[in-house]
């Protein structure tokens, strides 16, 4: 992988964890707080997918598990670990909040 799909899917992955963190956050709420964060989901997965270059397919399946409360978390948590497999298989040290900017792969 090159240095730049590294740096595409460590800001990626920086914007997937912001966008569990609100989604979690949501599902606690009343269901007009989830309601409103599934764009947020379905932003997050578009990056993520991106990022990762996955097949169309798999970006389909992910887009509408996010339009789904609750399970959209899930979603969002299996691409986290899609991504941080890749980051760590391009030997990016990644941590419990993403890759830090002072490891991202210089371009």
């Amino acid at each position: 992988m090159t240095n730049p799909s590294l740096t595409k899917i460590a800001k990626a992955h920086r914007l997937l964890l912001l966008g569990v963190v609100i989604t979690f956050a949501a599902a606690l709420m009343p269901l007009k707080f989830s309601l409103i964060a599934i764009p947020i989901a379905l932003y997050c997965v578009w990056v993520m997918t991106r990022a990762i270059q996955a097949k169309a397919l798999t970006s389909t399946v992910y887009l509408v598990l996010a339009l789904i409360p609750v399970v959209n978390i899930l979603a969002l948590v299996s691409l986290n670990m899609r991504g941080r497999t890749q980051l760590k298989a391009g030997g990016v040290k990644v941590g419990l909040f993403g890759v830090r900017a002072a490891d991202l792969p210089v371009i």
